[in-house]
């Protein structure tokens, strides 16, 4: 589930908060109307690969005012409280940073903070999975072993997040690299011991040899380790603005080409036989990325002199 070292934010949380503008911040002296909130937790955070946060001001006998729905939960709150304050006190022009002096933080608002609904959530089934949450009230249960389903889709969210630097270029796999050649060694013959294989989702097509395919799929479905991901697009090589292609997971939880870690020297794979996990990325020298490659002419990966 989605998490951090200090939250367990669970998808259907739904809580009812009240928010009052303090005294201090009004022009008569007096506190204003409490006004309940609803927050609630959804899935799906397209950029971030968390979770979205939803706050609805449920205002009575004024007008409906429309959730607002983010993935930054403290600019969710800020957002619908002025939107509250705009309805139920016009006359008041309270600055941002006052109103943010009351919340504090968003994760609050929706009463992270509370005891007694942080161990109601730490109690949930499958809380010992969120390996990385450490601000425990109860006991921690024994972590399980992830099953198969279970990392793969720790691996999607986590390359739901990955993006090229700010400046940096997608570059568009090469039409040539397509068709009847492998798309790792772009050879376009095939041999009783290292034939094609081809992913029965995105059509890529590389020799098995060429790729860590251990098995003949033999009439099987079988995907590529993007494809098996089930995002709407690839994630960005580590070392290369190259989208699409041939592309096994990394040991530090990115993603680059099979073509780009036979190239790159500090580069290698964890297992020869499945040509995975790619290792070596943080021994790419750091100065090398700022060199401008000839090919794509960016300054971003591993160009090689």
């Amino acid at each position: 589930g989605y998490h951090s070292s200090k939250y367990i934010t669970p998808v259907g949380l739904s809580v009812m908060r009240w928010w009052q503008l303090p005294a201090s911040m009004t022009k008569n002296g007096k506190p204003g109307d409490k006004v309940p909130f609803l927050c609630e937790i959804l899935a799906g955070g397209a950029s971030s690969g968390g979770p979205q946060y939803k706050v609805t001001p449920k205002v009575t006998g004024k007008e409906e005012m429309e959730a607002v729905v983010g993935e930054n939960c403290t600019n969710v709150v800020l957002e619908a409280v002025k939107r509250a304050i705009k309805i139920m006190n016009p006359s008041e022009q309270v600055v941002e940073f006052q109103i943010r002096r009351t919340i504090h933080c968003g994760m609050n608002f929706f009463g992270m903070m509370s005891k007694t609904l942080r161990m109601m959530i730490q109690r949930l089934p499958n809380a010992a999975r969120c390996e990385a949450f450490s601000h425990w009230n109860i006991d921690r249960p024994p972590v399980p072993e992830p099953d198969q389903a279970t990392l793969q889709a720790r691996a999607a969210r986590r390359a739901m997040g990955l993006r090229l630097p700010e400046g940096i270029q997608a570059t568009e796999l090469d039409s040539k690299c397509d068709g009847a050649t492998c798309n790792v060694c772009q050879l376009s013959e095939e041999w009783e011991d290292n034939q094609f294989t081809q992913c029965d989702k995105c059509g890529l097509l590389v020799h098995m040899n060429c790729y860590g395919v251990t098995e003949v799929p033999d009439g099987k479905l079988w995907m590529c380790a993007v494809c098996q991901l089930g995002l709407d697009r690839p994630p960005p090589c580590a070392v290369c603005p190259v989208i699409g292609g041939a592309m096994k997971p990394t040991d530090n939880g990115q993603y680059c080409h099979v073509a780009c870690a036979m190239w790159v020297p500090e580069l290698s794979f964890g297992d020869a036989d499945i040509m995975e996990p790619i290792v070596g990325c943080d021994k790419i020298i750091k100065a090398r990325s700022k060199l401008t490659c000839k090919i794509c002419r960016q300054p971003y990966g591993a160009p090689i002199q």
